[in-house]
């Protein structure tokens, strides 16, 4: 779906074959900028991706390995349960946020990020009572997950 809403500068050269519209990267000026370069392969999507995979790593006391698929296409076949549920919505929080600056040269930040989250993880928490299922290990998870994104944040903003 994002592949049909944002088109890369390698995909509006091929459409369009305007002289004015070069295919460079919009974040690190390479050249053939095309979808997977712009999602994955720049090296400055790759800071911000590994701060992603850094923090839920090390938060949660789990591994996620650095490559595409668990964080462009939500694919974590080695987690379960309210863990998997944890995980995926700061992915997919983290996914929205670089969407909306597709086209900047700024990259998204920890702070921007994390005000995502904090909304998802509220409403996971929420989404827990109508079903009458207990709260506490996703409490637990949640809480866990919270303190080290402050941490980070602070960090991260501060150079700590």
């Amino acid at each position: 779906m994002i592949h049909g809403w944002h088109l890369s500068p390698n995909k509006l050269q091929k459409i369009f074959n305007l002289p004015f519209i070069e295919n460079r990267c919009w974040h690190c000026e390479a050249d053939k900028a095309d979808f997977f370069h712009i999602w994955w392969d720049c090296f400055k999507v790759q800071m911000f991706w590994s701060k992603i995979i850094n923090l839920i790593s090390t938060s949660l006391k789990i591994e996620i390995p650095f490559v595409p698929e668990p964080l462009l296409l939500n694919y974590l076949p080695n987690l379960k349960g309210e863990l998997l549920t944890v995980v995926l919505h700061p992915i997919t929080a983290a996914r929205n946020i670089y969407a909306s600056v597709w086209k900047s040269t700024e990259q998204p930040n920890l702070y921007q990020w994390s005000t995502k989250i904090k909304e998802t993880l509220l409403l996971i928490a929420l989404s827990y009572l109508p079903n009458n299922r207990s709260t506490e290990e996703i409490d637990i998870i949640i809480e866990q997950f919270v303190k080290n994104l402050d941490k980070a944040i602070i960090e991260d903003q501060y150079g700590e």
